[in-house]
């Protein structure tokens, strides 16, 4: 079975996308991929080889030559990336930092316009989809141009069938804001699609009434080889890992002033942040700066990290408590809560009971949640204290990982469901 996966950046396993396309498909028996993207990242992954790339800039410094848009390319695994590549990928990367910072809304119309375009599907990505010969198409539910505009003349051109996946709530966003030609390309990439799934029951619910596609729940995986971890030694270990987006880093500064607090109290700690999300050094010193037990660990590759979640004591996740951020994240269901559960570790989550990612880690048994911005300095050292009980949580929730979430149940289902779409059929 041949899949083409649709991302915006490179499917790279040191993303929670990347990762987390890595983990639905790892055990899929005979799948082949290929990888369409839109931005100058290159791949990090063990299973796709085949990848197409076309970005913003691509299209603008061949606009008048559109034929000479886009690469196609091999890959393998553990390849060097070349300066050049690495020097683009640096730039664009800054770049987005700087509109998300600074809500450069110009810019993102720039982009609009120049994939709206379609100045960039030409012969050369014709040829990829014809060579690649695929069965499925996997996508995330977005209404950026570049998702849109290739499912419908995927659609329109091959005929191919969808597998699409709602990963975040951006519907709510649009109608807020009246963004009702968004909205319809929502509504398209849900009805070409021959299946529809979503990272939390609750967004499943909510897409369904607005926009009848009957979606259903598809989770992440456990590989829950590891054992449980087992206490060891005086100082407490904290391990934080995902990205800092969405308030989440005015949650960890709270978090790491209130840790600093019960090391000045006693108790010996220890809290890593690990994230991909770029800080500056001033910024960093800014949030962390003053705090001694707290290290800003930077990037790591995905192996790295989840070895170093193996090891923790307990693993934190984080939302923000701010209004603005909660309806962003509110039907969303984090994906690091599947790497936290597969690490034998306890499990922190700290943020606001709306959230679905919050009431779903609230019913795991094991699970400790702070729910209010105001609680993390009195509550974290409540769970300090009854570290002796560290080892009976991190089993309750293996044990819960293990009926609910475990890969090899969950693969089998999705293959079923892949070779049902490839087969003219549908599936939920």
């Amino acid at each position: 079975m041949r899949i083409l996966v649709l991302t915006r950046n490179a499917w790279d396993d040191t993303n929670s996308i990347g990762n987390t396309v890595s983990n639905f498909f790892r055990d899929i028996p005979d799948a082949e991929f290929a990888n369409l993207y839109f931005r100058a990242s290159m791949p990090n992954n063990r299973l796709c080889r085949r990848y197409y790339r076309v970005t913003e800039k691509d299209v603008l410094r061949n606009w008048f030559s559109p034929d000479r848009i886009g690469r196609a390319f091999l890959w393998e695994p553990d390849a060097e990336v070349e300066a050049p590549e690495q020097s683009s990928a640096a730039r664009e990367k800054k770049l987005i930092s700087l509109i998300h910072k600074y809500d450069l809304r110009a810019v993102g119309k720039v982009s609009d316009f120049l994939w709206d375009s379609r100045r960039w599907i030409n012969p050369k990505l014709d040829a990829f989809i014809e060579d690649f010969k695929p069965d499925v198409v996997f996508s995330f539910v977005k209404a950026l141009s570049q998702y849109y505009q290739t499912i419908r003349y995927l659609r329109e051109r091959f005929d191919l069938p969808l597998l699409t996946w709602i990963a975040d709530d951006e519907y709510t966003g649009y109608l807020e804001r009246g963004q009702k030609k968004q909205i319809a390309r929502l509504q398209m990439e849900l009805v070409s699609s021959s299946a529809v799934k979503g990272c939390s029951q609750e967004i499943c619910d909510y897409y369904n009434s607005v926009f009848h596609c009957s979606a259903t729940p598809l989770y992440k995986g456990c590989d829950l080889s590891a054992p449980v971890q087992k206490r060891r030694g005086d100082q407490i270990s904290i391990v934080y890992a995902g990205n800092l987006l969405f308030g989440r880093l005015d949650v960890l500064r709270a978090f790491s002033d209130a840790v600093e607090n019960c090391a000045a109290a006693g108790t010996a700690l220890s809290f890593e942040i690990y994230s991909g999300t770029p800080l500056t050094a001033s910024e960093i010193e800014a949030n962390f700066g003053n705090n001694r037990c707290t290290a800003f660990r930077g990037r790591e590759d995905y192996d790295v990290i989840k070895e170093r979640l193996r090891k923790a004591d307990i693993v934190l996740l984080a939302e923000s408590f701010e209004p603005e951020e909660i309806l962003k994240t509110r039907y969303s269901f984090s994906t690091k809560i599947i790497d936290y559960l597969q690490c034998g570790s306890v499990i922190l989550a700290v943020g606001p009971e709306c959230l679905a990612s919050i009431r779903y880690l609230r019913n795991i048994p094991g699970t400790f949640v702070i729910d209010s911005a105001e609680a993390i300095g009195t509550q974290l050292p409540r769970l300090l204290e009854d570290a002796e009980n560290f080892d009976r949580r991190a089993a309750e929730t293996r044990a819960f990982a293990r009926q609910h979430h475990d890969e090899k149940v969950l693969a089998a289902q999705l293959d079923q469901l892949l070779r049902a779409i490839a087969s003219g059929g549908t599936g939920s």
